[in-house]
């Protein structure tokens, strides 16, 4: 299946404003304060410790997706940009649900992309996180659809590329999307999201057929 397949939620094309950066978003998912509409782009009010913001017109999916531009590559070790997805009672120490992050690595190292579940607010990794360096304009993106996870990354005018998938069923409810960010320097565009269309239907069992 192709991805992404829904749009542009914010294009952040607007005056400065928040946080949170509208009346569509709320503070916070997980921690922190909100994010900020700065220069018609998604930024943080300041700060080194986590900030984020989540889409509150309505939940999506199960079978979801998100996806950003990376407009403003990072300059200290460690910061990361992040979608979450199915993520249920945000705002709270006990958010649930699902992460995908890249994160910035200085030095000669690569970069890495990888993928967590929330539980109760705590991210435990799932599976062994990749390298991958990345460049101003380039995409981050997250898919569930069933119990599988997956994150995908578009470089300038390239083609979406799957980077990472694991298989995870604890949360397959529906669930907000959002977007984090750690340290300041961060500016990303144009974020999209929503149900997956043309996800598969779940199976079901026909009683008394071939019986």
């Amino acid at each position: 299946m192709a991805f992404p397949t829904t749009g542009v939620l914010d294009d952040f094309n607007r005056a400065n404003e928040g946080p949170p950066p509208s009346a569509s978003w709320t503070d916070t998912w997980l921690t922190g304060s909100g994010l900020t509409v700065n220069t018609n782009q998604c930024a943080t009010n300041g700060g080194t410790t986590l900030k984020d913001s989540y889409w509150n017109v309505s939940t999506f999916g199960p079978d979801a997706e998100a996806f950003v531009t990376i407009a403003t590559i990072p300059t200290t070790d460690g910061d990361s940009i992040r979608l979450g997805i199915r993520l249920a009672q945000p705002g709270a120490t006990t958010v649930d649900g699902y992460l995908a992050m890249w994160q910035w690595i200085a030095g000669a190292g690569a970069d890495r992309v990888r993928l967590f579940r929330l539980d109760n607010g705590a991210a435990t990794e799932l599976g062994t996180g990749v390298d991958l360096n990345m460049s101003a304009g380039d995409k981050l993106g997250m898919e569930t659809i069933g119990s599988t996870i997956k994150v995908y990354t578009k470089s300038g005018a390239g083609a979406w590329t799957e980077r990472r998938s694991e298989t995870d069923a604890t949360y397959s409810a529906a669930g907000f999307i959002g977007l984090q960010f750690i340290r300041t320097v961060f500016r990303c565009d144009d974020f999209g999201g929503g149900t997956v269309a043309g996800a598969a239907p779940p199976q079901r069992t026909l009683l008394g057929v071939g019986t």
